[in-house]
């Protein structure tokens, strides 16, 4: 009776180090198992992370049958009293069939374990899994298969849930970078498995083990832990996107904003972490999508997205073939009216949620709207969602090729934009969004999360009044001028060389003027030509002049003005007005400008009547003018004193 007491309890204590993933007693203080003390008084799962606002439920799976104290007689006549442990575990049986051995649960692992073979290699056998003590001749890696399979078929409901005791443990307590679950309820001896509901990880099933077991400190007593803490295990994924402004790539600091001009190319970058889901799962039908939400400040270069994989430690970008994802780029943004926020996207009939609703079994617009309400609990109608012009979706789909993606800790998805005439000088009004849509369990892949991620562009504008100069109150209408921006001004031979070779250049566009010296030049790109000045405001007939140019998506940089032609009456200026736009950095907003803070810069030009004046203000030219007729004036009178003298004339 002894040995076969013994070889039960080595059973029970195999099984449990299969099934247990991580248990740590944190109380020393023990108690001694007899028939009527069968409950453990408190259950704690720990996830390495901060996530309090995650869901871990407990599904019963195993059941220890009561154990009985038998004597047994010596042959010397004493009495030694030892516990039976001989059948101790099975699965357990469903909740409206007791006493009928029958066991959904132990249905299921008989399925499974059919034409398989269990055991390091070598030495498989096949198993029948009747009973789960035979869990103890699966390798770790097999035993974490099987427990993430009966995981997605209870979560699934292949396994009625009538079978299944279950309690579930919500609001974590979050001590340094770890969150603990606590169940209220004290559990019945057996094995359970633990089952994580996130809004962000993706939690690997782990079972917990409330399991007899010797205590050889206390006489080898049948014991149970007070207190029991259980580690799940978990993927934490994540999205960071930047832009990067082509023409300062070199110089950019913050990815997070550019400062733009119009027909600027951005190069936008998503990277997001692959999540890890543990043990049997159905790749197929994991979900993992990435979509981008543009406003139409941007235009998205067609061929222009490139996708790569890598792996933490090594700086290879390895790439992934377009034939393992879906490109669209034509989606249709809606709307939340109450805030003006994106809520789903349109690509054809398939939708798309952006905050983690499942909106896969949508075939219309209603369709997205009932399932956005059911996932948030609000009640949207159609008058409540607006399509938007303002906004364009791109989606990089990898739903159905995660075997493809699987091998790589991050994927990097890059594309290009042009900035169009949309882009305005407001801080949000530029923006692109990425989000990552993924499964957050393997047991069910239509469990989803999103996360997202925002950069801005900023741009600038110019305000230009055309003032009479002796009455500022005077404004002029109908002047006209040239703008031009300062692309360098020690340009090198070399550099120049390239920038006139490059596709496109028409040197009409661009002023280069060699610098003194020789060796270095002063470069000049035409922004806009023949701005007129004229009415923004009022622009009826009898309305007065305002005298007002406004140009829109201008980079920092100095610009240089060159009035072409003017009133008549007036004075052209002969020199241009050379202005710079700056950031004020003391602000700390890329809106603001220095001596304006709405991200517009004032520049008043003024017109004089009259004839031609120096523009320096001083005497400029006229006294050499004015000389040069005196000296024209002698050197005649002079011609005609000789010729009288020689009788020429």
């Amino acid at each position: 009776m002894k040995g076969k007491a013994r070889r039960s309890l080595g059973s029970i204590l195999l099984t449990a180090v299969l099934l247990c993933s991580v248990i740590m007693p944190v109380s020393a203080a023990e108690t001694h198992l007899d028939v009527n003390t069968t409950m453990i008084p408190t259950v704690q799962v720990a996830v390495k992370d901060k996530d309090p606002g995650a869901k871990v439920t407990l599904y019963q799976i195993v059941e220890v049958l009561n154990t009985m104290e038998c004597p047994t007689h010596a042959a010397d006549g004493s009495t030694e009293t030892i516990v039976a442990e001989a059948s101790s575990m099975r699965w357990i049986e469903d909740a409206d069939k007791v006493g009928t051995s029958s066991s959904s649960i132990g249905k299921w692992a008989q399925d499974y374990a059919k034409d398989k073979t269990f055991g390091p290699a070598g030495g498989e056998v096949a198993l029948k899994l009747d009973n789960p003590d035979e869990l103890n001749k699966m390798t770790q890696e097999q035993a974490s298969a099987f427990y993430q399979g009966l995981a997605r078929a209870i979560v699934l409901g292949d396994i009625p849930a009538a079978s299944i005791t279950k309690q579930e443990a919500t609001g974590g307590v979050v001590a340094g970078g770890t969150t603990t679950y606590t169940f209220k309820d004290a559990l019945e001896t057996g094995a359970y498995l633990a089952v994580g509901q996130s809004g962000v990880n993706v939690y690997a099933a782990t079972s917990v083990n409330a399991l007899p077991y010797r205590d050889a400190a206390n006489g080898n007593a049948l014991t149970y832990p007070e207190k029991m803490l259980v580690e799940m295990k978990s993927s934490k994924t994540s999205i960071d996107k930047k832009i990067i402004d082509d023409k300062d790539a070199a110089t950019q600091t913050n990815l997070n904003e550019a400062t733009v001009a119009v027909e600027d190319t951005v190069t936008f970058q998503i990277e997001t972490g692959v999540p890890k889901y543990q043990g049997d799962f159905e790749a197929g039908k994991i979900r993992y999508t990435i979509v981008d939400v543009m406003r139409n400040s941007y235009k998205f270069t067609d061929g222009s997205m490139n996708v790569t994989g890598s792996i933490t430690g090594s700086t290879d970008k390895n790439p992934i073939a377009s034939t393992n994802y879906a490109l669209k780029t034509d989606g249709k943004v809606y709307l939340n009216n109450a805030d003006g926020t994106p809520i789903f996207v349109a690509f054809a009939n398939v939708f798309h949620g952006l905050n983690g609703e499942d909106l896969s079994a949508a075939k219309s617009v209603d369709d997205a709207i009932a399932a956005y309400n059911a996932a948030h609990g609000v009640s949207l109608t159609a008058a409540n969602i607006t399509l938007s012009p303002d906004y364009a979706g791109i989606l990089v789909d990898f739903t159905g090729s995660y075997e493809v993606i699987k091998p790589y800790d991050t994927l990097c998805v890059e594309y290009k934009a042009t900035i169009t005439d949309k882009i305005m000088d407001s801080v949000t009004t530029n923006t692109n969004t990425a989000h990552l849509n993924y499964s957050v369990s393997a047991a069910n892949a239509n469990e989803i999360n999103s996360m997202k991620d925002v950069v801005t562009a900023f741009t600038y504008g110019l305000d230009i009044e055309k003032v009479d100069g002796n009455n500022t109150d005077v404004k002029l209408n109908g002047v006209y001028f040239d703008l031009y921006k300062l692309e360098g001004s020690t340009m090198s031979q070399s550099a120049v060389d390239a920038l006139r070779a490059e596709p496109g250049f028409v040197d009409a566009d661009y002023e280069i003027t060699q610098n003194s010296g020789g060796d270095t030049y002063t470069v000049y790109r035409l922004i806009k030509k023949n701005m007129v000045t004229e009415n923004y405001t009022n622009t009826g007939a009898d309305a007065p002049a305002e005298g007002l140019i406004k140009v829109n998506g201008l980079d920092l940089g100095t610009y240089k003005l060159v009035e072409t032609s003017t009133l008549a009456g007036y004075n052209t200026l002969e020199e241009p007005s050379v202005f710079t736009l700056s950031q004020a950095a003391a602000d700390g907003s890329h809106q603001n400008l220095v001596g304006n803070l709405n991200g517009r810069y004032d520049y008043q030009v003024q017109n004089f009547k009259g004839i031609t004046l120096p523009s320096t203000g001083g005497v400029g030219t006229t006294l050499f003018v004015l000389f040069g007729i005196i000296m024209m004036g002698m050197a005649l009178a002079l011609l005609v004193y000789k010729n009288r003298r020689t009788g020429s004339v």
